[in-house]
């Protein structure tokens, strides 16, 4: 299916919240101590992933995460804090 560009660029916003969803979550539980807490963001951690690629159907793209205050320049990993 062929989108237009102004479509395209819709979705991939879309796209890039539920990446950055998907890291911020997964980073998260790392820092939870209780294990069924844990177990939920990780959970949404996955489900976001799950958004993610079905976007990426659409977008025929992959797309890294954005983090407030910066800008990420495609195919770079975030650098945390620490």
């Amino acid at each position: 299916m062929e989108l237009s560009p102004s479509l395209q660029k819709r979705l991939a916003t879309i796209q890039y919240g539920e990446i950055t969803g998907h890291h911020i979550y997964k980073r998260i539980a790392t820092f939870l101590p209780d294990e069924n807490n844990r177990r939920v963001i990780e959970r949404l951690a996955a489900s976001e992933l799950g958004h993610y690629h079905i976007w990426k159907q659409y977008t025929q793209q992959d797309v890294s995460p954005r983090w407030p205050g910066t800008r990420v320049s495609a195919g770079a990993s975030p650098k945390w804090p620490g």
